[in-house]
């Protein structure tokens, strides 16, 4: 004879444990992120996305915007190397 199986605490809190499952299955997030970013990218990426006050939606558009900023500066400092 199995021991847990007359215990019915241990029963109420295996049926809220699987209820609890199935509400995560349909839907694990119930509010979504403003922004989506994946774990393991970049610091500079993830703190692109979070202060842009949601202008910047994904890790794409980030490295977009790093990559104009690098241009710009490059460009700034090219003029101040080369002109003054």
């Amino acid at each position: 004879m199995d021991p847990l199986q007359g215990n019915q605490e241990i029963n109420e809190a295996l049926q809220q444990f699987e209820a609890k499952q199935a509400a995560e299955a349909v839907n694990p997030n119930p509010v979504a992120p403003p922004a989506v970013y994946q774990e393991g990218g970049s610091r500079m990426v993830k703190f692109i996305i979070n202060h842009s006050g949601g202008a910047i939606k994904d890790e794409r558009q980030a490295e977009y915007v790093l990559l104009g900023m690098v241009i710009v500066f490059l460009g700034i400092s090219f003029y101040l190397f080369f002109v003054l």
